[in-house]
C-alpha cells in the first residue's frame, strides 16, 4: 500500500467551500518531498497521486466504500471531503499520464475550472532525473517511505527509455498548460533542495496561505534518495555514449 493512502493522511470530514492547487510533475523532480513539506502545515492539504488508478485511486475508494464502478464525481466528492484541510484547502499532485483517462470527462474539466493554483515542477538535470527514474523504476522505491524490492542494476537503454519519457510528458504539460490558457507557477526540483522555505512559501501566497514556521528539509519524513550510484551511472552513461 502506498503510505499516503493510510487513514492518518485523512482529514476532519470536510463540507464547506474548497480552493484547489495542483501540482503538475514529472517522475523524480521531488514533488513527493514538495507535497511532504507543504502537507507539514496542516493548512495546504494533502498533496498525493489521487488519479494513479491502481496505486492510489481504487484502493481510497475500496477504504472509503465508495462504489466499485467509482465515477469521477463521485470520487472527486470523496477526496475533498476526507482530503481537504480544515481551512477549505485540497491538493493533489499529478504525473501527465495520470491524466489520460480523465482529462475529456466534463466532470474532470469542471473541477480543473476550480483550480486556483497549477504548480509545475520540473528539473534541470535532464540526466540525472533519468538516471533516478531508472533506478526507482528498477527498485520500485519511489521514496524513502518505501522499502526497495530489488537492487538496482545499470541499464543503459532503461535510462535512454527514462529520458525520452520525461521529455514527452514535459512536452505533454507544455501543451496542456496552452489549450487550458493556464500559466503556472515554475518550481524546480534544484529550487526545492536548495531553498525549499521561499519555494515552498511561493506555493503558499498563491493560495493565501501565510505559513507560521519555516520550510525545512531536516523536518521532513522524506530522505534524499540520490547516492554515489546515481552518480555512478550518470558517468557510466556518458562514456557509453562517448564509445559508440
Amino acid at each position: 500500500m502506498h503510505p499516503f493512502n493510510d487513514t492518518s493522511f485523512d482529514q476532519p470530514p470536510y463540507d464547506g467551500d474548497v480552493q484547489s492547487y495542483m501540482i503538475c510533475t514529472t517522475p523524480r523532480v521531488g514533488g513527493t518531498l514538495l507535497g511532504a513539506l507543504l502537507q507539514s502545515t496542516q493548512n495546504m492539504g494533502v498533496p498525493h497521486e489521487y488519479f494513479h488508478l491502481n496505486e492510489v485511486t481504487q484502493p481510497l475508494g475500496k477504504r472509503w466504500s465508495l462504489p466499485e464502478r467509482l465515477s469521477t464525481p463521485v470520487y472527486l466528492e470523496a477526496l475533498h471531503k476526507y482530503r481537504t484541510t480544515p481551512n477549505g484547502i485540497f491538493a493533489l499532485k499529478v504525473h501527465y499520464v495520470q491524466l489520460d483517462g480523465v482529462l475529456k470527462q466534463h466532470s474532470f474539466l469542471d473541477f480543473l475550472k476550480t483550480i486556483k493554483t497549477f504548480v509545475y515542477v520540473t528539473r534541470d538535470d535532464l540526466l540525472g532525473q533519468a538516471v533516478s527514474y531508472a533506478k526507482a523504476h528498477q527498485t520500485r522505491n519511489w521514496s524513502s517511505l518505501q522499502e526497495a524490492k530489488t537492487s538496482p542494476t545499470y541499464d543503459h537503454k532503461l535510462i535512454e527509455r527514462a529520458m525520452e519519457d520525461i521529455l514527452a510528458q514535459n512536452a505533454h504539460w507544455q501543451k496542456f498548460f496552452a489549450l487550458y490558457d493556464i500559466q503556472p507557477l515554475r518550481i524546480r526540483y534544484e529550487d526545492i533542495v536548495i531553498a525549499p522555505n521561499q519555494t515552498c512559501r511561493a506555493i503558499c501566497q498563491a493560495m493565501g496561505y501565510e505559513p507560521k514556521n519555516a520550510f525545512n528539509l531536516e523536518e521532513s519524513p522524506l530522505k534524499k534518495q540520490r547516492d554515489l550510484v546515481n552518480k555512478e551511472w550518470k558517468n557510466r552513461f556518458r562514456r557509453d555514449l562517448r564509445s559508440f
